[in-house]
């Protein structure tokens, strides 16, 4: 079909199809900052009216570094939320990957689509299998006991203090040490104790969390072997 057959209307209707494609995409490279970030969309909304219900896709440019808000074309920063109620921590938003939210005007907040549907939505303080020699980017570390930032990772900070050792005292605490060890969850956990890890067996208190114990007790085989007639036959 020559364009010069396409009226005015489909035109119009065609070009504003594309631009909600390009803002569902993914596309959207944000502004701001780690906590306060910025888009320009292709429809360019004129009001929060307008923009309400609708997806916006965009790629964060940095890490988001603790609760964050979203400014879309300029109409105002609004909260952007997991959850109702339920602002992002630090590292939510992972820098280069995109995500999808919508604005929704009764509570003046944007809401990240299907972010606890995604596989890859570890909570801060989560542990994961992977078998990679070095963490996959900067939201992660690798669980061998070092001391990190209680600054740059004052979310992770906040939530186990120093559990698991105080680092330098003041400005670092230190992560789980998990060489050689496997994981267990508190015997008490719930409220009731389920005496499956006893302080006898595990040499610690199991109901404490960061507790290690355990060892890798020496043993020996028994046993020796030896032929009669032909016949392989074994003997304690």
């Amino acid at each position: 079909m020559a364009p010069s057959s396409v009226n005015d209307s489909a035109r119009a209707e065609m070009a504003s199809v594309a631009k909600w494609r390009d803002d569902i995409s993914g596309a959207i490279a944000t502004g701001g900052t780690s906590t306060a970030l910025t888009v320009t969309s292709y429809q360019s909304f004129d009001s929060f009216s307008r923009l309400s219900n609708q997806m916006i896709a965009f790629t964060p440019h940095v890490t988001n570094g603790g609760a964050t808000t979203l400014n879309v074309d300029g109409l105002g920063a609004k909260p952007l939320r997991s959850a109702p109620s339920t602002e992002l921590v630090a590292g939510h938003l992972v820098q280069g990957t995109p995500y999808v939210c919508v604005y929704n005007s009764s509570d003046a907040a944007f809401y990240l689509r299907g972010f606890f549907g995604n596989p890859y939505s570890i909570p801060v303080g989560g542990v994961l299998p992977y078998t990679g020699t070095s963490a996959p980017n900067s939201s992660f570390v690798l669980p061998y006991g070092q001391a990190i930032s209680r600054t740059t990772y004052a979310s992770y900070f906040s939530l186990v203090s120093t559990t698991f050792g105080a680092g330098n005292g003041s400005t670092t605490f230190n992560v789980p040490d998990l060489r050689g060890r496997v994981i267990a969850g508190l015997d008490n956990m719930g409220g009731s104790a389920a005496s499956r890890l006893t302080s006898s067996y595990f040499g610690a208190t199991a109901t404490n969390l960061g507790a290690t114990g355990g060892s890798e007790k020496p043993h020996a085989h028994y046993g020796a072997t030896r032929v009669t007639y032909g016949r392989k036959r074994s003997a304690p």
